[in-house]
């Protein structure tokens, strides 16, 4: 098993190096470029080798690894990782299935989830965080090495013979009975569209100054009154952990928290940092980056929808009182570098923009719809506010 790296610094370095000693003694055969042999070598030769003949590849996040993988620091910085990483994503794209399998995208303690390179699918497949440095904290990572699950199936059972029920509708019924169609959520148009205080409004300047392009929610009362100061600050210190059960904020990843008129809780790293927000007005809010491509950001609409069913679902589990209705509104800033397409087509090196497309794509807030539609149907409430955000975005770049 390969250890593939950057060498962001001293404490980085010995931190992989715990990970190698832990593996180690639990069987697995590391290779680790500080347990190298101590003579003169051809660095690059010595990992193509490795790499093309270990059972499995350790791919360690970090800053540095991730700008190397995403092409966005100089050739001539990290010369060993940029060799390393030409090798590894020239196979992934000759074998996708074998080398899927293969490289294991690893988050050690004090890293986060968006280190990982795009073209390793950090949101997508699967990654393995080592939430500390001990036998316990490598757990998932080493019954992925062994092939050890630590749920196991149970041996089949034979199929169960199942009398029929008899009916409780009279014949005359039967004729009528068809399946139920799903209830879908009744929208209605407002006299005039609602104040929303978004993202760039409510974050200070502190959180403010990253241009990664956002996608954001909000979930605006229908009237009402404001909620309690005394409450919101409780919901400044629960906020983060809401976020993380619903995978907004990784469990390595630094977030803080904030509160006056506003609750907040925003990731402090990286430049793309999602977040969760309750007003005090009522309105309750939730951003995450959109998929970064190797130029811009990519607008896929399933993977919209996917993100804005996740970020209504994590709204709705909120414990704050809800008016009968509410108008859920989404937006994107800035959208000067989002191009519609597939997530398949992250690794394009040429895209088309539009010249005229706005810096701001921002529904308006005119439209309710029941709070209950929100918590049962959050994936259908998703996809017709995608919809719409795709048809403005057209619109705006045309």
């Amino acid at each position: 098993m390969f250890i593939s790296y950057a060498h962001d610094s001293a404490d980085h370095k010995d931190a992989v190096l715990i990970l190698a000693e832990l593996l180690t003694r639990k069987g697995i055969d590391v290779i680790l470029d500080q347990w190298a042999d101590p003579v003169r070598k051809d660095w690059g030769s010595w990992a193509l080798g490795h790499i093309m003949n270990s059972d499995f590849v350790i791919i360690v996040a970090s800053l540095d690894y991730q700008r190397v993988g995403d092409g966005l620091i100089a050739t001539t910085n990290n010369p060993g990782a940029q060799s390393e990483v030409v090798v590894i994503r020239d196979q992934l794209h000759y074998d996708r299935p074998v080398w899927t399998r293969k490289l294991l995208p690893v988050v050690l303690p004090g890293h986060s989830i968006g280190e990982i390179p795009l073209f390793l699918q950090p949101f997508s497949a699967d990654h393995y965080v080592v939430s500390e440095l001990t036998d316990a904290g490598i757990d998932d990572l080493l019954r992925t090495l062994t092939r050890q699950p630590s749920r196991v199936r149970p041996p089949l059972g034979a199929v169960p013979n199942l009398p029929p029920l008899p009916s409780t509708l009279p014949p005359s019924t039967f004729a009528l009975a068809t399946e139920p169609a799903m209830p879908s959520p009744h929208w209605s148009v407002l006299p005039e569209p609602l104040a929303v205080t978004w993202r760039a409004t409510l974050l200070d300047d502190r959180w403010g100054a990253q241009r990664a392009a956002m996608l954001e929610l909000h979930i605006v009362p229908d009237g009402g009154d404001p909620l309690p100061s005394v409450r919101l600050r409780r919901f400044a210190t629960t906020l983060a952990s809401s976020g993380r059960s619903h995978g907004l904020f990784a469990d390595t990843e630094g977030v803080t928290p904030r509160s006056d008129q506003t609750a907040v809780a925003v990731t402090t790293d990286g430049l793309a940092g999602s977040g969760v927000a309750v007003l005090r007005s009522g309105q309750c809010s939730a951003w995450l980056p959109l998929p970064r491509a190797k130029i811009g950001y990519v607008l896929d609409a399933d993977d919209v929808a996917g993100r804005v069913t996740e970020l209504l679902s994590l709204l709705a589990g909120l414990d704050i009182p809800h008016l009968p209705y509410v108008v859920p509104t989404i937006g994107i800033e800035p959208a000067t570098l989002v191009w519609e397409g597939s997530i398949s087509d992250m690794n394009r090196t040429s895209v088309q923009m539009s010249p005229h497309q706005r810096d701001q794509i921002r529904l308006p807030a005119d439209e309710r719809l029941r709070w209950d539609d929100v918590v049962e149907h959050p994936d259908m409430v998703a996809q017709e506010l995608t919809i719409r955000l795709l048809q403005l975005f057209r619109t705006r770049a045309s």
